[in-house]
């Protein structure tokens, strides 16, 4: 049986009954275009050091220097999802707070709707970039931040942000 290179599942012959011998059941990926990312990376290491330096990777003089003075070091952004994934921005409203962030999808197959990817029996968390907190009790207790891991049992609602307004 085909193992997959990303996520290390080992396909069944009950997979090929739901899913396209091409694709992972468990994480939606094709093997094919992740068999392909590996070469091109494989044949480019210099390409991803600079892209590892580009993010704000810190050298460990500079990281001292900031932690001796207490200066507040501003958190990069969260890197562009790769060539395989797409970005889409949600809303969630939980029992405290409304949450507004961007989710990382896949672009095509398995997994690929917002509905399939929430409720995927194996997703207790979901992470969540450039997220922005609103508290639902009036208390001014908003807040921002790069990264949140929200577990899923807590969403009363979810929508996609970015859909155009209704005329």
């Amino acid at each position: 049986m085909k193992k997959c290179p990303q996520c290390g599942y080992e396909r069944t012959p009950k997979d090929d009954d739901f899913i396209s011998a091409a694709e992972c059941p468990r994480c939606g990926v094709f093997y094919e275009k992740v068999a392909q990312q590996t070469k091109m990376a494989d044949a480019e290491p210099d390409e991803a050091a600079k892209q590892e330096s580009s993010l704000g990777k810190e050298s460990p003089e500079t990281s001292g220097q900031q932690k001796e003075t207490g200066e507040k070091v501003a958190l990069a952004p969260a890197p562009a999802p790769g060539p395989d994934m797409r970005r889409e921005r949600i809303l969630i409203q939980t029992d405290r707070y409304q949450i507004e962030g961007d989710i990382t999808l896949p672009p095509e197959g398995y997994r690929k709707t917002l509905s399939d990817y929430i409720n995927h029996n194996n997703q207790e968390f979901l992470c969540l970039n450039n997220v922005d907190l609103v508290a639902l009790d009036g208390s001014e207790r908003n807040w921002s931040s790069p990264v949140v891991y929200l577990q899923t049992q807590y969403i009363r609602l979810v929508i996609t942000a970015n859909m155009p307004a209704a005329q």
